[in-house]
């Protein structure tokens, strides 16, 4: 299957219902193995948008499809470090917890990107 970019949920439609018709599948065939109605799967196919990631992802998984995100290239300015132009190195979400030794750092310093959820 070839790769496409998916930008609007219009586009997303047209993969869900594409990937669907690939397998020969009805609304109501697919709906099945995903465990909902069929007018349940009319609205997701209809409005993709209104559905959850984690939901999303579990009809992908059905239909196999998925989606593979992609990490701009980044130049940095002259006189930036190489680690400032390395933005396509995984990034932790939680930084690691201070050790016993780093005693007087800052706790902000080892809090989550973004704050609490």
């Amino acid at each position: 299957m070839a790769a496409i970019r998916i930008y609007e949920p219009p586009q997303l439609t047209i993969y869900l219902r594409e990937l669907r018709r690939v397998r020969g599948w009805t609304q109501a065939e697919f709906g099945h193995r995903l465990g909902v109605s069929q007018s349940r799967i009319a609205e997701i196919e209809r409005h993709p948008e209104r559905i959850s990631v984690k939901q999303l992802l579990e009809v992908l998984a059905i239909l196999g499809g998925g989606f593979i995100g992609q990490m701009p290239q980044v130049v940095a300015p002259q006189g930036i470090g190489p680690d400032a132009a390395n933005l396509s190195r995984p990034v932790p979400l939680v930084q690691e917890k201070p050790t016993s030794d780093s005693k007087g750092s800052d706790p902000a310093e080892h809090e989550t990107p973004g704050g609490e959820w």
